[in-house]
This record gives C-alpha cells, sequence and structure tokens, in this order.
C-alpha cells in the first residue's frame, strides 16, 4: 500500500477528535557543544519538553486525542500509571484537570521520605494515588484495570491509559503528526536520507517511523526488558484481561508526609 502524501494524512489525522492543550510546533535546535563533545556528527534535539503543559513533555501530543477519547466517551476519572517519578502521569493529572476530571495513578516504587519532584507535582495537581510498592511495569496493566473496577463500584466512569491497548494507537498517531512537523524542519525539502532519529518512546518510533521510511529509526530502552512493555513477553501476557485486585486509591499527602 502506498504512502500518503503529507498533506492527506494530515488531513485524516485532523479528522479525529482532540483537544487543544500543546504548544506546537515545538523548535529543533542543534547542539554543537553535544557534538564537539561526543567527537560526531551534527546532533539536533527536537524540544518537547517545550509543549508547555506542567513542564511540558512529550506526553502532550498524545494526550491531545486521549483526552478527546475520554470526554467523548462520559469519563469523569482517568486512570494511568507508572513508575513514582513519571513524567506521563504527571502530564496526565494536568490534562485532566484542564478538562475538570479527576485524575487516578497507579504508582509503584517504594515513597521514602519527603515526596518531591514529578510525585510532588502530581499531588499539587490534585491527582488521587495508589502506590503499589512491590510492583513494576509486569503488572501494572492489572493494577490499573482493578483500579477502573474500584471507581466503577463507587459510581464513576473511568478512561484507561494503558499504553498497550487503544491508547497506543492514538500515541503512534500522535507521532506520525509530528513527523510531519519534523520534517521540514529537518531540511527545507523535508529529505532525511542519511538521518538517524532516535526515541526513547515506543509510539514516536511507530508514528515517525511510518512517514520517514527512509530514516533509520533507532530506540532507546528506559526500561529493563522484563519489566516493560518492550518485552514481547510482556505484550503477549498482557493482551488477555487478567486483572487481581489492588487496596484502595488514596490520596497523595501534603509536602513533609512522606506517606504513599
Amino acid at each position: 500500500m502506498p504512502l500518503l502524501s503529507a498533506a492527506d494524512l494530515q488531513s485524516r489525522i485532523d479528522r479525529l477528535p482532540r483537544v487543544p492543550l500543546a504548544f506546537l510546533p515545538t523548535p529543533l535546535v542543534e547542539c554543537p557543544r553535544l557534538s564537539e563533545k561526543l567527537c560526531g556528527p551534527r546532533i539536533w534535539m527536537k524540544r518537547d519538553d517545550l509543549t508547555g503543559l506542567a513542564f511540558g513533555g512529550n506526553k502532550t501530543r498524545m494526550l491531545e486525542f486521549w483526552m478527546a477519547e475520554a470526554r467523548n466517551a462520559g469519563a469523569d476519572v482517568v486512570i494511568t500509571g507508572a513508575s513514582l517519578q513519571s513524567n506521563h502521569c504527571r502530564q496526565v493529572a494536568a490534562a485532566a484537570n484542564r478538562l475538570g476530571l479527576k485524575t487516578a495513578l497507579v504508582l509503584f516504587g517504594k515513597i521514602e521520605g519527603e515526596i518531591q519532584g514529578n510525585l510532588l507535582l502530581d499531588a499539587i495537581l490534585g491527582a488521587e494515588i495508589h502506590n503499589v510498592q512491590s510492583g513494576d511495569f509486569s503488572t501494572l496493566r492489572e493494577n490499573l484495570y482493578a483500579a477502573q473496577r474500584a471507581y466503577q463500584d463507587r459510581g464513576f466512569k473511568p478512561y484507561v491509559i494503558d499504553g498497550l491497548g487503544p491508547s497506543s494507537v492514538l500515541g503512534a498517531v500522535a507521532y506520525v503528526e509530528c513527523a510531519l512537523e519534523l520534517l521540514p524542519q529537518m531540511q527545507p525539502d523535508g529529505g532525511l536520507s542519511g538521518h538517524t532519529l532516535w526515541f526513547g518512546q515506543h509510539a514516536c518510533r511507530i508514528g515517525v517511523g511510518r512517514q520517514s521510511p527512509r530514516v533509520r529509526i533507532e530506540g532507546l530502552r528506559n526500561q529493563r526488558p522484563a519489566d516493560g512493555p518492550g518485552n514481547p513477553a510482556f505484550r503477549r501476557k498482557h493482551s488477555e484481561s487478567s486483572r487481581p485486585g489492588v487496596g484502595p486509591i488514596r490520596h497523595a499527602r501534603s509536602r513533609g508526609d512522606p506517606g504513599g
């Protein structure tokens, strides 16, 4: 099947429901001192830290589509999860606030001492946090859907962002659009032959790779293969809905209280 033109592809993306959240386009900036330090080729950085939602990050692109789907489904709470200092979870909480929705975060890892970083921002943003101290990416999806059931039992209508189902498809769509944004920034004619693009997020690689087949796409793993969605065995296991229960959802505590 031939690739669609950039204009046709953008037209199809524009038909999808979305909520404007990000400051786009983000700039592409050269890093000459890094290139010099590494004695390497010219290095450029796509500044998706400047998307603008609660200190920015690449997930804001995806959240424009996820939040539209949540709103259209009539959801009143958004559930997602990751590790304690997740950038993704921070941006989800901020996006849900923008739409007037509650946020429930399932976060794995032990909370020690004063909460800080993204976990503190999650609390400031008012997210309800359930801390699974012994969990990791291999158990996250079960815990997300157990939290979904818990909220349904309380009378809520939750929307789950799990990173493996439909939400991952919308994430890839967001990065197809990012590729359409990136191509003319790389060269005036949009040609990328001879370039290598590095990504740490699976949907980013799929999205950009689909629109830039001549470009070498490399991925940087940000979790151990046995733990995360990058492991094929993990994906096979979690394609089935085994959903054991979790404990009660709890609010993040105030600054200075080490509780989870």
